[in-house]
């Protein structure tokens, strides 16, 4: 059995840390188009939801709701739209059907059911944390890899910014 030896100087290419470091960016630029596509995909979700809401609600606040929840999901169309062209802009593909949607959301529905005003507004706020936490995730990992993007952490940042906004006006609705 052969022992490892030390690599000797005359040994080491530097091209081979380059192929290593360009690998790894390539691992790392992937990762991110995974992230921002499940991104969309938990957006794609928020705002099929809060339509849903939108549509099926009810009681005395009716109208108020109903008109709040249009603006929320006219701003979650923007979102949507501004995360796939992200996708986009850093040269690859977003996610586009249902199926893949489905596939690569982790927000939770629940077919069938129509909570009270409450609880609907409270399993949206729930969502915009959600997604809050994943895009501090990711901004996180952008931190910690190779690739500098500073125009995808400056779109992320200012996501976060949107949905705080959006969770403090459901949470505002909840307040006794």
């Amino acid at each position: 059995m052969e022992q490892n030896s030390p690599v000797k100087h005359e040994d080491f290419n530097i091209s081979d840390l380059e192929n290593q470091e360009e690998f790894t960016k390539n691992v790392t630029y992937n990762t991110l188009v995974e992230n921002l596509n499940s991104l969309l995909a938990n957006e794609f979700t928020l705002f099929t939801k809060t339509l849903n809401f939108h549509w099926n609600i009810y009681g005395p606040s009716f109208h108020s709701v109903h008109k709040f929840l249009d603006n929320q999901y006219h701003d979650l169309l923007k979102i949507i739209d501004g995360v796939a062209e992200r996708i986009r802009e850093i040269g690859s593909h977003p996610i586009g059907t249902l199926e893949e949607i489905k596939d690569s959301t982790n927000l939770v529905e629940h077919p069938g059911l129509q909570p009270n005003p409450l609880n609907m507004i409270a399993d949206l706020m729930t969502d915009h944390e959600t997604i809050d936490l994943q895009i501090r995730e990711i901004l996180h990992d952008l931190d910690n890899s190779l690739i500098e993007d500073p125009g995808t952490y400056d779109f992320l940042t200012k996501l976060i910014k949107k949905h705080e906004e959006m969770t403090w006006m459901l949470k505002s609705h909840l307040e006794k």
